[in-house]
């Protein structure tokens, strides 16, 4: 079946929802919209969604959709998700909440419905520390299936290293354990392949012994943001192991929803965290301290399970256009670059440009990862809200990525990497990755039934 052929009727997905113990929902139906990304941008047409109440659901709608031609999305809370059409049904796994943790292990067990918070707060509970990322919001199984660079990534690496054992069901409908001792070649593609060759159902997560950290974030008001991107350009170049760090500039608007000291107009903040002692980690904080006048936040020792709240990462659902480039350093051509296009006078419409230092632990290649390009520098993000007041937003992030584009790497991270397009997201992966990926999903895939959210392996259909 091609896209846009709509030969599954009604009939048929009203038949799979009776082989199911969970729903599927058809277009205009109340459920339907569960299939809505996070990108409200994004307009998503699926021919159903399979709001999924157990592992035989999953198996059974990937067996409905090879039988039928057709392929499979999996969607828990929207996050990384892309529009689909109608020749795919969407896998809802946002019902399947099982979560738990074993303190003498040191492990949890997550089902693919487990937003990061929550899995942050019941590991919080035993002292220890669920490595997610950013955004208390996103769905952890999703997140460590495409890698995940979380606030302590210099100091404990990727967060999908730390997946001990998965339960997968792959593109053939049949469910599998995971792990170093149990089908190592799915462990290895699930720890970073974004789910190209099955949906998984579980992981079981190592957690390190970890209650506070050394953190904050502090902004810095337009006339101080040369001055401060420089600095930082500098001083992140050279921070230890036990410090993590990004920067981003913004151009919020005006709008009772902003702190007032960042509301229209732009402004620059800098996130921190250290693993490090509170003094040791403050003096390694100094320099950035030192290199302007902040308008607002600060810097202290804080629970771990609190760490996520010094980004302020969105909520809701909004529109936005976005576009991701590596960066090998900030060298002086390149803040001169960022500066311009979208510095304090660049009158630009990109909301944030986020920098993020990817160095120390995320840089070294463990063994079993299908995670790629570690040794990167600095992954760059620009971000635009799509609003009828907001001009052309596409255009300024294009601007944004211009600018740079003399100094930007090749290779991508796939879990900022926002398109269905295959031959971009292969830049994600090695060759040698994307040829095993490839070669593997002959054999677990052989329906191609995974090939959609723009998966690598797509191209093979």
């Amino acid at each position: 079946m091609s896209k846009g052929d709509t030969s599954v009727t009604d009939a048929a997905l009203s038949g799979l929802g009776k082989m199911l113990s969970g729903r599927v929902r058809l277009p205009g139906s109340i459920g339907y919209e569960r299939s809505t990304p996070f990108n409200s941008a994004l307009i998503s047409q699926p021919a159903g969604v399979v709001t999924v109440a157990d592992q035989s659901d999953i198996a059974t709608t990937i067996r409905f959709a090879a039988d039928h031609g057709m392929r499979v999305a999996v969607q828990a809370t929207g996050h990384g998700t892309m529009a689909q059409g109608d020749d795919v049904l969407v896998i809802h796994t946002g019902d399947l909440q099982s979560c738990s943790v074993d303190p003498d292990r040191r492990l949890a067990r997550v089902a693919p419905g487990v937003r990061a918070g929550r899995l942050v707060r019941a590991a919080a509970d035993h002292g220890l520390a669920a490595l997610t990322g950013s955004s208390p919001g996103v769905g952890v199984v999703g997140y460590l299936s495409g890698g995940g660079i979380g606030p302590l990534s210099s100091t404990f690496g990727v967060s999908s290293d730390y997946v001990r054992s998965l339960e997968v069901i792959t593109g053939d409908g049949v469910l599998r354990r995971v792990s170093l001792d149990e089908h190592p070649d799915l462990f290895w593609a699930m720890r970073g392949g974004r789910g190209a060759l099955g949906v998984i159902t579980a992981v079981e997560v190592e957690l390190p012994a970890l209650t506070s950290v050394y953190a904050g974030t502090v902004v810095f008001p337009p006339e101080h943001m040369e001055a401060v991107l420089r600095t930082w350009a500098d001083w992140s170049a050279e921070l230890p192991d036990a410090a993590t760090t990004s920067l981003t500039m913004m151009n919020l608007p005006a709008s009772p929803a902003v702190p007032a000291p960042l509301a229209g107009r732009p402004t620059i903040a800098v996130s921190y965290a250290s693993v490090a002692s509170p003094q040791r980690a403050e003096a390694l904080f100094a320099p950035m301290r030192a290199a302007g006048t902040p308008i607002l936040g600060e810097t202290g020792q804080l629970a771990y399970a609190d760490l996520a709240s010094i980004f302020n990462e969105p909520t809701d659902p909004m529109p936005v256009c976005r576009d991701h480039v590596i960066i090998g350093e900030l060298t002086t051509p390149v803040v001169d670059a960022l500066l311009s296009a979208a510095g304090p006078t660049s009158s630009t419409t990109v909301t944030t440009v986020e920098i993020r230092r990817l160095a120390g632990a995320f840089a070294q290649d463990p063994p079993l990862s299908a995670v790629s390009h570690r040794d990167n520098g600095y992954a760059l993000t620009a971000t635009g809200v799509v609003s009828p007041d907001a001009g052309d937003v596409q255009a300024d992030v294009n601007k944004v990525m211009a600018a740079v584009a003399p100094w930007t790497s090749p290779t991508l991270v796939r879990n900022f990497t926002d398109t269905d397009d295959p031959e971009t997201l292969r830049k994600s992966y090695s060759s040698d990755t994307v040829a095993r990926l490839l070669a593997m999903s002959n054999n677990y895939d052989p329906s191609r039934v995974m090939a959609v959210n723009g998966e690598i392996t797509s191209t093979a259909r």
